[in-house]
């Protein structure tokens, strides 16, 4: 690949849009197993260092931009609904919010990079314009392009991406950064090898279940090799490290001459190496010698004598040792002599599978899909599918985009209709009756106190403790499970919009607080779909996983049980065109029960005997103080914001309108589901009502 293609693939990427069908990576040799491959990581480590160590820390700064500024992407499609429930997810999960900076906008991976490279007086481009910066070569590029390619393939590479994973944490931070000598980056350090024994021992769990190591090797060997591009590209201005040893033996032969007559290295003494006028030889004969272990400075004997206690202390100058340390450090085992550090790619494996990795484009608005010939290939199968009109055949296909990219033009379409019958509402004039113009930056605030000081006191049509009475166990059961889609991907509107030039900002930080709470916070138990499979299962009713098809064609759904997921599925995957929506519904996702919705039916649920912690879930990690609501307020008034518009400005007033669009949208895409709960239960309920079995609450 060119430059210029390489920069077109890395803007896509970063931009969403289709790939061009087109080789990525031709690995050539691929380990066979974890414990082959991870010595191979640890010496690409080493390598790393001596690297970092030759190079100007400003140029440095520049060329490890793309990777630095993409670190994490190569996880965005693991933490998507459809991996998450898992134990691997959860882990992922964890990882890709460790990575981010656990939600402080300081600590976030780019941020700090960022950071780093200000207070060395480097400024680095925005993301959307790190391709076409000049001081970026071809090679810098190629690690930002295998952790944002990764970041779009999905389920079908998990295999994959958990080795790269492992291989990403396993390196670490840079060494420039990863030596300052900062709390916070002492902190990474050890997140990161908590991490790195996490990944280890959900490699060795998916290897048990049957998934060939070779898949997990791949992954690790696409970083290897596309880390050793980057460093075989790096420029050489710097005197390598070899030829610097050799100016050093160079200068002290002369003054070593007379006292080494009874060492002997090769079966000739050093004082005749020394009188040699070549020193080559010398070098490559002691980087083999007992002297010397090749990427092991603090274990190589000669290192052990130049200081305090040793033979030679006092002999060299500190940066003398220093240099003697990286020469250590550039030695590969096998190969001692003078080429750089990167330049060629050592054997890996004597397995000698080649293995081509390439992109495919795909039509319409979608996303990149890819494709993998390895050596344990997968087989894609397809479906017959429900048109993307219909909410129950789109859920199905957002939840397998992998197959289906297409369906983001029906989601598209999807998320227009719910507009369309939403916008009426939404006139200046009805704004304002809610106090919600003119807008002021307690406006927000305000209308929240309000709206929570209602769902609290005020009283409810129909009381819990008369749904638990009016209506039978069954006819709860049976709401649950029409509740079920929508559960088993709560939090399924943020899913997408994790992408590497939004997780660098407040908000996305703020909204990634709130989707990992709904996947878990890293404990399967605690994943709000789990939670509600476990109250289903407690009642007899099984689910098979929602992607599959048998779940989308299960008829224990309604067709409207699917609306709302679907819609939620939908928006997120046009997340960049309709996020000012995005933010608006949210809040209205967070605040909607709680008080006494969510309150009503615990009430309903507990009096049938029937678990319901779902609901008393979410109207705690919902509330307005600390929980979800909280954040989502606060996501919406640190965009705005961000934006530095004049609040009385007609752009200004277009994005409030479109938020509130968002915030309305919930309850028109809630109304196909509340018609047919009223629908079914209307008439029991009045029945109820008239007999007096058990009247309304009212208070």
């Amino acid at each position: 690949m060119d430059k210029s293609f390489k920069q077109t693939l890395l803007q896509n990427l970063i931009d969403g849009l289709p790939l061009q069908s087109h080789t990525l990576f031709h690995i050539k040799t691929v380990a066979k197993s974890l414990e082959e491959a991870e010595p191979m990581l640890l010496q690409l480590k080493q390598e790393l260092v001596a690297t970092e160590q030759r190079i100007a820390i400003k140029d440095w700064i520049v060329h490890r931009a793309a990777d630095a500024l993409t670190w994490g992407s190569w996880l965005a499609s693991s933490v998507r609904i459809p991996q998450t429930h898992t134990e691997p997810g959860q882990s992922l999960l964890n990882a890709f919010y460790i990575i981010l900076g656990k939600g402080s906008v300081a600590k976030q991976s780019s941020n700090l990079y960022r950071n780093f490279a200000a207070g060395q007086a480097v400024e680095l481009p925005r993301l959307g314009a790190l391709s076409q910066d000049e001081r970026i070569s071809e090679s810098d590029l190629t690690p930002a392009i295998a952790s944002l390619w990764l970041g779009h393939c999905g389920s079908t590479l998990m295999p994959e991406i958990l080795g790269y994973h492992f291989a990403k944490v396993t390196l670490g931070l840079p060494w420039q950064l990863a030596k300052t000598d900062n709390p916070v980056i002492s902190s990474i350090r050890t997140d990161l090898e908590g991490l790195r024994n996490e990944a280890r021992q959900h490699i060795h769990a998916m290897i048990q279940q049957g998934i060939q190591s070779e898949r997990v090797c791949l992954g690790i060997q696409i970083c290897l090799d596309t880390m050793r591009e980057w460093i075989a590209g790096l420029p050489q201005s710097a005197p390598r490290i070899q030829d610097q040893m050799l100016d050093l033996l160079k200068a002290r032969r002369q003054h070593a001459f007379g006292f080494h007559g009874r060492i002997t290295l090769n079966g000739k003494s050093l004082d005749d190496w020394f009188s040699e006028k070549q020193p080559a030889d010398l070098l490559d004969a002691f980087a083999g010698s007992q002297w010397i272990i090749p990427g092991n400075p603090d274990s190589s004997p000669f290192l052990k004598e130049v200081h305090f206690g040793g033979r030679m202390f006092g002999v060299f100058k500190e940066e003398e040792i220093a240099i003697v340390r990286d020469w250590i450090l550039s030695l590969k085992t096998g190969n001692q002599s003078s080429h750089p550090s990167g330049s060629e790619f050592p054997e890996s494996s004597p397995n000698t599978n080649s293995v081509e990795i390439f992109a495919v484009a795909s039509s319409g608005n979608s996303q990149s899909s890819a494709k993998t010939h390895r050596p344990s290939g997968s087989v894609v199968g397809s479906d017959p599918i429900l048109p993307p009109s219909n909410p129950r055949g789109l859920y199905h296909m957002l939840l397998n985009l992998e197959q289906y990219p297409d369906s983001r033009n029906g989601a598209h379409a999807y998320v227009q209709q719910i507009f369309r019958k939403t916008r009426g509402r939404l006139s200046p004039g009805a704004l304002a009756r809610k106090g919600l113009l003119p807008y002021r930056s307690d406006t927000l605030q305000q209308w929240l106190n309000n709206r929570i000081t209602d769902q609290v006191h005020s009283p409810l049509s129909i009381s819990g403790k008369f749904l638990g009475t009016a209506l039978t166990r069954a006819d709860l059961i049976w709401a649950l499970i029409q509740l079920t889609p929508g559960a088993l991907v709560d939090g399924g509107w943020l899913q997408s919009i994790f992408t590497p030039t939004q997780v660098s900002r407040e908000e996305t930080l703020l909204l990634l607080e709130i989707y990992r709470d709904e996947l878990g916070s890293g404990k399967v138990h605690q994943h709000h779909g789990n939670v509600m499979r476990h109250t289903l299962t407690s009642q007899g009713q099984t689910f098979p996983e929602a992607d599959s098809v048998e779940f989308y064609t299960s008829h224990k759904f309604s067709n409207q049980a699917f609306a709302m997921p679907a819609y939620w599925l939908s928006i997120s995957e046009h997340h960049r065109e309709f996020f000012p929506e995005l933010l608006g519904l949210n809040l209205a996702v967070e605040i909607a029960g709680v008080g006494q919705g969510y309150g009503a039916a615990v009430e309903a649920l507990r009096m049938q005997n029937i678990d319901p912690y779902f609901f008393e879930l979410h109207n705690t990690i919902d509330n307005a103080a600390t929980g979800h609501t909280a954040l989502s307020v606060k996501a919406i008034q640190v965009w705005l914001e961000s934006l530095s518009l004049h609040q009385d400005s007609k752009e200004f007033l277009s994005i409030w309108q479109r938020i509130w669009l968002g915030f309305y949208s919930y309850e028109t895409a809630s109304r196909p589901l509340s018609g047919v709960f009223a629908r079914r239960f209307w008439f029991k309920l009045l029945r109820a009502k008239l007999s007096g079995k058990q009247a309304p609450q009212t208070g």
